[in-house]
């Protein structure tokens, strides 16, 4: 096992009490913007740092993936900060995407004269009797109130990517009843798995490949057990796919001079600028040390599996193998713009930072009740102080906890004890 870990991994004996966001991974322009706008609008640095990699993740669509050997992994997520109302949660969320924002007004710009010269064309084409000519159509980053129908065009005319960003996601949830929910759902399953989209009209066929689709936005605690993670989201797979940014305990700020660093608001927008103007589609792949991590994590998470009988918490932990890849991938493709880098594959350092991630989201596995994350926090402290406190061997204690020595083997790597 690598030697990196987090330096914000929190103490042992504070596991039981906090679950920490670990910042030390962060590729270092999105750690200082973050910080800084965490500072002004009072919240905590995952409400803001974790929307930055959904949006450059949504600016870097389908030019890159992770290749590893046995699945073809994009930049794409499902993301719902779930925070309570009033503490502040828009400002955040809408920095992260600005500068997509200000991508989408230009190429909006673009379209609106495309139109008016489109339109022009066609009275011409008219009075000549000939043909239509094809008309012109939005590059379009961000939608937000849209329905399938049309983010489907927005796909198909956006060589297959959108990301759906909702200051409340309640809103763009809230549309699925004007459809049939179970098939809305199904849709949105599909766009997670990249499953090529048939489009059958009256006058037309049209085929999405690989859809590419981001949703990012918040949502309130009390609204996502209605709508999001809902009894029948669960059971149709669909609020498994979601990371969630539980900051449940954040409280409103009093109001301060502090204002966003204006230094940091333009490396973030050339940032999203380096990273929309690559120039080549790009495959990266995991060192064998990266991969030999992330195979010692999915075991860990087959362990953890192993050990539940809640459907939706394993369902959840299931994807988390498929989540830390896509962190990894977006989290290296920001560190390639660093100065003098090169394009290098995912590493020992990035894998750490990703699974360190997704420990962070498993636990805020958003469950009725907390008792399998009870257990399996339980089952690990155990653990960590079996391996602290005695001269047993791991097969000694994987016999006196009934589990297995590779599980043991796995948290003591975890929590780095011996």
């Amino acid at each position: 096992m690598s030697e990196f870990k987090d330096s914000t991994t929190p103490p042992l004996a504070e596991l039981k009490e906090k679950n920490v966001f670990p910042t030390g991974g962060l590729p270092d322009i999105i750690s200082r913007y973050a910080k800084n706008i965490s500072e002004v609008y009072g919240v905590p640095i995952e409400m803001t740092a974790i929307p930055m990699l959904v949006a450059c993740g949504s600016i870097l669509k389908k030019t890159v993936w992770l290749d590893s050997s046995r699945y073809k992994n994009y930049p794409q997520f499902y993301v719902v900060i779930n925070t309570p109302s009033g503490v502040g949660k828009t400002e955040p969320l809408k920095r992260a995407f600005a500068p997509l924002q200000i991508i989408d007004r230009d190429n909006f710009e673009l379209y609106r004269s495309e139109i008016i010269a489109w339109k022009a064309k066609c009275r011409i084409n008219k009075k000549q009797k000939l043909e239509e000519p094809p008309k012109p159509f939005f590059k379009q980053l961000l939608c937000s109130d849209t329905t399938p129908e049309a983010l489907t065009d927005i796909l198909y005319n956006n060589d297959g990517s959108g990301t759906v960003f909702a200051e409340e996601l309640s809103a763009w949830f809230g549309n699925f009843g004007r459809y049939n929910k179970s098939s809305e759902a199904q849709m949105y399953l599909e766009f997670f798995d990249n499953t090529d989209k048939t489009i059958n009209r009256k006058d037309d066929i049209k085929l999405i490949k690989e859809p590419f689709v981001n949703i990012v936005g918040s949502i309130q605690p009390k609204v996502l057990q209605k709508s999001i993670n809902s009894e029948a989201m669960q059971d149709c797979g669909l609020s498994s796919r979601f990371l969630y940014v539980s900051c449940l305990d954040v409280e409103r700020q009093y109001k301060t001079d502090l204002q966003p660093d204006a230094g940091l608001v333009d490396e973030y927008q050339y940032l999203i600028n380096r990273l929309s103007n690559l120039g080549c589609r790009t495959r990266l792949e995991l060192t064998p040390e990266a991969k030999e991590m992330y195979k010692d994590f999915g075991n860990y998470i087959t362990d953890v599996i192993r050990q539940s009988n809640n459907d939706f918490f394993n369902s959840s932990l299931s994807k988390m193998e498929i989540h830390c890849l896509r962190l990894a991938l977006v989290i290296q493709m920001v560190k390639n713009t660093e100065p003098n880098k090169g394009v290098d594959d995912v590493g020992a350092e990035t894998m750490q930072y990703a699974i360190d991630l997704c420990h962070y989201f498993i636990k805020n596995i958003p469950l009725p009740n907390s008792f399998e994350l009870v257990k399996m926090e339980t089952n690990e402290l155990k653990i960590v102080e079996l391996l602290k406190d005695t001269d047993k061997t791991q097969t000694e204690i994987a016999t006196e906890v009934g589990l297995s020595q590779g599980y043991i083997s796995r948290i003591n790597k975890k929590y780095k004890v011996r």
